[in-house]
């Protein structure tokens, strides 16, 4: 994450004053002018993306050559079971296993192959947050309703 990093996840669970609140509050906007600027018209698989707060992700790996997230939303009505599959991926950073975790925040950026996803996500039952960084040529959602 280059914003929203485990640190600022921090800051925002402990932020009771004015100064830090809006310390958090500038990382929020220099990302959101960064997005703005990098999709005047963004892809259309992130309406869903951006709705993943605080949905289980059920699993999360490499399939072959694509990176494939299964989160399950059954809690939240802005979606249930969806598969998000980031075609000819490369890892860059995953630093959890096999833990319950889910979703935080994400922030999405434009590479000369394609997209680069980061994740921060939560364990269940914890306070340890965790980073996934995926480099890919595509995105696609699989609506599993």
């Amino acid at each position: 994450m280059k914003y929203m990093t485990k640190d600022w996840y921090a800051q925002c669970q402990t932020a009771h004053d004015k100064l830090q609140e809006k310390h958090v509050a500038d990382i929020q906007r220099a990302y959101q002018t960064n997005y703005e600027q990098m999709f005047p018209t963004p892809p259309k698989f992130t309406e869903t993306i951006d709705h993943l707060h605080d949905c289980d992700i059920t699993s999360a790996g490499l399939i072959g050559d694509d990176y494939v997230i299964i989160a399950d939303n059954l809690d939240w009505a802005t979606c249930e079971h969806i598969k998000i599959v980031l075609h000819n991926a490369v890892v860059k950073k995953q630093d959890f296993t096999d833990q319950e975790l889910g979703w935080c925040y994400h922030e999405l950026y434009l590479t000369a192959r394609g997209y680069e996803l980061h994740a921060l996500l939560f364990e269940y039952g914890s306070r340890d947050m965790y980073d996934l960084i995926v480099d890919c040529e595509s995105i696609e959602i699989i609506d599993g309703k």
